[in-house]
This record gives structure tokens, C-alpha cells and sequence, in this order.
């Protein structure tokens, strides 16, 4: 797969550690694949509660791409896994 990227004059760096995010200056949290599956991999990796803090508490910008915006949402309709946990960091419904 290849992915354009705009270039901004930026240098990008891959969080791999929930503890990571804190040395960014803002973060975007990609999605490809299965809603349920990401948002378990998510919080059985502690990332839940450092993006939590990372966006409302250190106040970091948030971009949620695909999965990644289904992710951050308060309600998802149409979701098939009824025990998908959503952020609600971003005050939208998706669908």
C-alpha cells in the first residue's frame, strides 16, 4: 500500500507506547479494520485512558482517521459488537 502524505515540515513519530504520546505535539489515530477488534486492542494496550488524558488533560490535538474517528465518537450506530468501548472524546455520533 502507499500513502501519500503531505508534507508539512514535520517530522512524524510512531507512538508505540501509550506513554509516548506525551512527547508529541499532537496526535492522529489511524483505522484499518474491524471497529470491535481495534477498540479491544486498544484497551487491553492502556491506550484508552492515555488518549483520554493526552487530549483533555495535556491538551494535545486529536485527529481520528476511519476506524480511528469511529473510535474517538460517543455512540456508534450501527455497530455490531455491543461491547466496543468508544473514547467519547469527540462529541459526534458515527455511523
Amino acid at each position: 500500500m502507499k500513502v501519500g502524505v503531505i508534507d508539512c515540515s514535520v517530522a512524524p513519530v510512531r507512538v508505540n507506547r501509550a506513554a509516548g504520546m506525551l512527547a508529541t505535539d499532537g496526535l492522529s489515530l489511524p483505522g484499518v479494520g474491524n471497529f470491535a477488534d481495534c477498540a479491544r486492542l486498544l484497551h487491553e494496550g492502556g491506550w484508552t485512558t492515555a488518549l483520554r488524558d493526552a487530549v483533555q488533560g495535556y491538551k494535545r490535538p486529536l485527529r481520528g482517521m476511519c476506524v480511528g474517528m469511529r473510535l474517538l465518537a460517543i455512540k456508534v450506530d450501527n455497530q455490531r459488537a455491543v461491547d466496543a468501548v468508544c473514547q467519547a472524546l469527540v462529541p459526534v455520533g458515527a455511523r
